[in-house]
């Protein structure tokens, strides 16, 4: 499940929408793949630590279906995939790939923000979500480790 669960997180990321200035980018498309993978792996890690820690506080035995112990598991995932992203957008965009980037980036927040608003989006996000989104742009992109 938690597999799932963070490579949907993983990929989330929204729209840009309008105007917004976007910063020119400094590091090549290697460069951001090869240091945004870093990022992931460290986040991965640290999102199943989280993980672990939800699951022994709300249900110990991890054979629960029921939904509202299952969305309190997800929620304790929100913050680490924040991070993540935070790390992410820290990086610098890659030259070329300027609003691509951006745009994922942002579209991961929004799923974010919706995974707060409906947990169980973290567990499955369809069509429509910034977390299935983000996910499918980032593995067109070549970031899969996030993905």
């Amino acid at each position: 499940m938690l597999a799932a669960t963070v490579a949907i997180a993983l990929s989330a990321c929204g729209s840009g929408g309008g105007e917004e200035a976007i910063p020119q980018g400094t590091l090549t498309k290697q460069q951001f793949l090869k240091k945004a993978e870093a990022v992931c792996d460290r986040s991965l890690r640290e999102l199943n630590k989280a993980d672990l820690a939800a699951w022994k506080k709300y249900e110990p035995d991890h054979t629960t279906t029921d939904e509202a112990v299952l969305n309190k598991v997800s929620l304790a995932l929100v913050p680490g995939k924040e991070r993540e992203v935070r790390r992410l957008r820290a990086l610098g965009l890659p030259k070329g790939g300027e609003r691509y980037v951006y745009e994922m980036l942002n579209a991961w927040e929004e799923g974010l923000e919706e995974a707060r608003e409906d947990p169980s989006l973290i567990r499955e996000a369809g069509p429509g979500t910034g977390l299935y989104k983000s996910y499918k742009m980032a593995n067109k992109y070549g970031l899969e480790g996030c993905g």
